[in-house]
């Protein structure tokens, strides 16, 4: 299975501002460095909580053999589109009786496909995410980030590790996947 974001989550406003006042910053000078430190701890996030803290629209691939295949971003808020890809790497959308998707009460997508298909691969278009924006992301995951950014941001010419409250503050969020 392979997953592309087709937008990524906004950090650049609020989440950039909240940074900045933790930081006691006020200059924009280092508002690029912020942005990036931002991203990579929105990341880091996502692969210790096994979910996109943010929403953002991704595309998974999966093989159009018959039977179950779990879809690996998570929570699905809403399901965009489904395409079977062709040897050419031509696209058509296919139908609902070819293949079904459930979402479970914690998000997780399973594509179920009825028939064999003739096409190489199915492309699963997809909106995830915990929180809709920045401003309505639970407060422990808001403040692990905006921590783990911050302590990016002084540590980066140190060898300090992370702090354990940032850690702490995502460990309920926590998803185990077993493969």
């Amino acid at each position: 299975m392979r997953r592309t974001l087709k937008s990524p989550a906004d950090l650049a406003g609020d989440a950039r501002s909240d940074l900045k006042q933790w930081l006691g910053i006020s200059q924009s000078d280092e508002d690029g460095l912020l942005s990036s430190l931002l991203i990579a701890s929105t990341e880091l996030c996502e692969a210790f909580i096994g979910q996109h803290p943010l929403q953002v629209d991704v595309v998974e691939t999966v093989p159009t053999q018959p039977g179950s295949h779990k879809l690996r971003s998570q929570p699905v808020r809403s399901v965009n589109g489904v395409s079977a890809i062709a040897q050419d790497g031509s696209k058509t959308a296919v139908s609902a009786d070819l293949v079904a998707i459930a979402i479970d009460s914690r998000g997780r997508a399973i594509v179920e496909v009825q028939d064999p298909l003739v096409a190489r691969k199915l492309e699963i278009e997809m909106t995830v995410g915990i929180a809709r924006d920045w401003a309505s992301l639970p407060h422990a995951l808001r403040h692990g980030i905006i921590r783990l950014a911050a302590h990016n941001y002084r540590e980066r010419d140190g060898e300090l590790p992370a702090p354990a409250s940032v850690t702490a503050l995502w460990q309920p969020w926590r998803q185990l996947r077993l493969l």
